[in-house]
């Protein structure tokens, strides 16, 4: 009678085990979604900082702007 499954002892052990290996498999896909969420922060950090560095690049790669003189035709001088 010691095998029988439906005694109460056994099945409470087999549930025991059996929510631990699920609770270890709940550890486990944790780590591997958080060490994810890392990967892709730190991803996401490493390719701001090279966006960042090619704007100020371009920004100093580019001539400054023209000074434009404000010139009105003749006409619109005429008209007043």
């Amino acid at each position: 009678m010691a095998n029988d499954p439906k005694q109460p002892s056994l099945q409470a052990g087999i549930r025991f085990e059996k929510a631990q290996k699920l609770a270890r498999e709940g550890e486990k896909a944790r780590a591997e979604y958080d060490a994810a969420g890392r990967a892709a922060d730190a991803n996401r950090a490493r390719l701001k900082a090279l966006r960042l560095a090619k704007e100020a690049a371009d920004r100093e790669a580019e001539p400054p702007p023209a000074p434009t003189a404000s010139k009105k035709s003749a006409a619109s001088k005429k008209k007043r």
